[in-house]
């Protein structure tokens, strides 16, 4: 269920394009208290190329530091944000609907 009232963060991934590296992200995305308001990834010049949205009132860099911690993870990058999960969009990103 998205946190319509927490902040939004953006994070943007480069990791080696390995079996069940999305899986990876969303996992720990997921298990950390986030929600993933929006997600878009992209295999581009041997890399794979992740940058999500996600809501969520825990600290965006305790998230940030567990992302770094995965296998084949070469970078991830947090844009701070003031908007709410409810009024941003993320410009060519899949819109994550929750389950009803």
């Amino acid at each position: 269920m998205p946190m319509n009232d927490s902040p939004l963060h953006t994070i943007n991934c480069r990791m080696q394009p390995e079996p069940a590296a999305l899986e990876r992200v969303l996992q720990v995305v997921r298990k950390r208290g986030f929600a993933i308001e929006r997600f878009g990834a992209e295999h581009e010049a041997g890399q794979l190329r992740i940058r999500l949205s996600c809501s969520g009132r825990r600290c965006p860099h305790m998230l940030r530091a567990q992302l770094n911690k995965l296998c084949g993870m070469e970078s991830v990058c947090l844009t701070p944000s003031v908007a709410t999960a409810s009024n941003e969009r993320l410009p060519g990103a899949l819109q994550v609907q929750p389950a009803v």
